[in-house]
């Protein structure tokens, strides 16, 4: 009989991360105090930092809402568990892709002076950003001039995860297929007689 080795260091990275035993629910107060972290706090920095620096703070804002998170529930004597820091994580990832700060960028660039010097300031549509400079001193998305730039943006969300799940779809049924026709396959393969086959 043969004896079963294991690899004593392929066996502590496979403990690092165990499945639950019990799924728990992961949306607490916690999650909603940390939501209103990132809408307050976490957005405006990185749009800041993406017009300031030229370059967006990326995957390190979850990081830094979990730590942060992880450290206010120890000073407070309480623990955070996993399902919350789950939930943490990827509610900062997807608030942080701020679809939206691209038309920042772009009723900047509208008003200002190298595209006033190189002559295009006048010929850019009102899709990309209005030129108006009365629309552009209300500092607001919430006026019916950022319709056409707003709504592509939208329209692009919505493309883009359309574009996803019908991909997904696609593998799907790539892969009925498949099985299917292996499945058929099996079933159509003569069987081997024993008796005739020794």
């Amino acid at each position: 009989m043969s004896e079963v080795r294991y690899d004593k260091e392929l066996e502590t990275y496979r403990n690092l991360m165990l499945p639950p035993g019990t799924f728990e629910d992961g949306f607490r107060w916690s999650s909603l105090v940390g939501a209103v972290f990132i809408a307050l706090l976490m957005v405006p920095g990185a749009m800041y930092m993406q017009l300031v620096a030229g370059f967006g703070v990326g995957p390190a804002a979850q990081w830094v809402t979990v730590i942060l998170f992880i450290e206010v529930a120890r000073r407070a004597h309480k623990t955070l568990r996993r399902p919350e820091l789950f939930v943490l994580f990827y509610m900062a990832g997807a608030v942080m892709a701020a679809p939206f700060s691209g038309l920042l960028w772009n009723q900047y660039y509208v008003q200002s002076w190298p595209a006033y010097a190189a002559g295009v300031a006048q010929g850019i549509p009102n899709w990309f950003a209005p030129s108006d400079p009365a629309v552009l001193d209300q500092r607001s998305f919430m006026m019916w001039q950022w319709l056409p730039a707003v709504g592509l943006v939208i329209f692009g969300l919505f493309s883009g995860m359309v574009l996803v799940f019908s991909s997904k779809i696609k593998m799907g049924i790539a892969k009925l297929r498949r099985t299917i026709r292996e499945k058929g396959d099996d079933e159509a393969a003569p069987e081997s007689d024993p008796e005739t086959n020794p």
